[in-house]
């Protein structure tokens, strides 16, 4: 994750470090401007501009790139699940509100990101991290459930075990740190 160079108050870690715990546990959850502003006790007008100086991304791209890297993730992983189930297992309250997201985020459909090579997927991958900033067009209607009172969909798998070639794998470790002023 990158981090700003400008230290924020050590007031505000508690609070933005609950949220961002709350988030990774609720990613397909009701995770609206207005209920994680309300975790971290601020208004959600302050809450956004902390946050997004902490995090140097906005509450709404936070979510919304971790809500696609997951989906990322389990249509390579799950090449059987449906990429509908992956959308709304993933926190989209619509196939067609996820199937822009991706594409305006990847380049790419879901369905043509599934057959991509590892090769394909690295080079993507790593023009995403030099241009980090994106903006997605719509509403926030992907940020909160239709109906509040309902239960998040999970994905429910089977484990599966399968035996593969020996190759070399890469594993980046996100975390956040806060700085003290």
């Amino acid at each position: 994750m990158h981090i700003h160079n400008h230290p924020i108050k050590k007031e505000y870690q508690q609070g933005i470090q609950k949220v961002l715990h709350y988030i990774s546990q609720n990613l397909s959850g009701d995770l609206s401007l207005e209920t994680l502003a309300s975790i971290a006790n601020y208004s959600p007008f302050h809450f956004q501009k902390i946050f997004s100086e902490a995090v140097t991304e906005s509450p709404k791209q936070y979510v919304m790139r971790l809500r696609l890297e997951r989906a990322a993730h389990y249509l390579k992983v799950f090449s059987d699940l449906p990429v509908i189930e992956i959308a709304i297992g993933c926190g989209f309250s619509s196939p067609s509100i996820f199937s822009r997201a991706f594409k305006n985020y990847y380049g790419a459909s879901a369905e043509e990101f599934r057959k991509m090579s590892i090769i394909e997927i690295s080079a993507i991958s790593n023009k995403l991290s030099k241009n980090r900033q994106f903006e997605f067009e719509g509403s926030d209607s992907w940020l909160s459930l239709s109906n509040p009172k309902e239960t998040p969909t999970t994905i429910q798998i089977s484990p599966l075990i399968k035996v593969i070639n020996k190759s070399k794998i890469a594993c980046i470790q996100t975390t956040l740190r806060l700085y003290n002023k």
